[in-house]
């Protein structure tokens, strides 16, 4: 997990890479939106906590922080600090076995379960969440329709939160130093409609192809014969490139496949 850090840990702690653990060496470069961060008399979740230095500044701000470690070694760290964080309670649990129902989540994202993790927090109750992520990944959130970044990732996060691009993290202010910048993204629950994962996947899997085009490739994940995806794409403006799709369109081809299928 990441986490602010200001000095090394302890002498004998080692960062973990199959946690993908990185810490964040300089406050600074996140200070503009958590010294911003409007928590009065709301519980937090805190997915990453570390060894403590962002849950200190969440403590400050929030009700109470529910910290969240996978790493039993720095839970060890966090609990010889509690005493200092009397609204903390710490729990060393994976993110992806725990519950996230938390009405704000504060997150440093592991690079390589960022998307599962994400969705899983998507899918939770929470209203409101500021997660730092690759900035490869924050880019493709946040993406526009038609556009390079514009992916099944994109049209499923923003099917279920509003999302907004905070801020770039560069890399030089992790340690160690990862290969990429990282950024900080806002999201807002707003679920607005319903879709099929597996229709979009598969038109964003051929996405510079049209519809047709893309869905009669996947037949065999989407479990139909060519024939009945041919018959499908006749009810529907089947020439128009996936990746120019909105939200609302990929919603309406989705009823209508469900309507189509049923």
């Amino acid at each position: 997990m990441m986490q602010s850090s200001h000095q090394p840990y302890y002498e004998n702690f080692r960062q973990k890479k199959r946690l993908s653990q990185v810490f964040l060496s300089d406050y600074s470069a996140i200070a503009d939106v958590f010294d911003d961060l409007d928590l009065k008399g709301k519980i937090v979740l805190e997915i990453g906590a570390g060894e403590g230095a962002i849950t200190k500044v969440l403590s400050k701000k929030a009700k109470k922080v529910i910290a969240l470690e996978i790493d039993k070694e720095l839970c060890t760290i966090l609990k010889e600090k509690a005493g200092e964080m009397k609204n903390v309670e710490i729990i060393c649990a994976d993110a992806m076995q725990a519950s996230l129902d938390y009405e704000v989540i504060i997150g440093f994202l592991p690079y390589h379960i960022s998307s599962p993790l994400l969705f899983k927090i998507l899918n939770s109750k929470f209203k409101e969440a500021v997660l730092c992520v690759q900035k490869e990944f924050a880019l493709r959130l946040v993406s526009e329709v038609n556009s390079g970044d514009y992916s099944k990732l994109s049209v499923m996060a923003q099917n279920l939160a509003d999302i907004d691009y905070l801020q770039t993290v560069p890399a030089a202010a992790f340690s160690p130093v990862p290969k990429v910048d990282s950024a900080l993204v806002y999201l807002v629950k707003n679920p607005k409609g319903k879709l099929d994962e597996a229709v979009v996947s598969a038109l964003f899997q051929h996405k510079n192809q049209s519809i047709k085009k893309a869905l009669s490739h996947s037949t065999q994940a989407l479990n139909k014969t060519k024939q009945q995806i041919l018959d499908f794409c006749k009810k529907i403006n089947s020439a128009k490139r996936a990746r120019t799709l909105s939200l609302e369109e990929l919603h309406e081809i989705c009823a209508k496949y469900d309507a189509f299928f049923s």
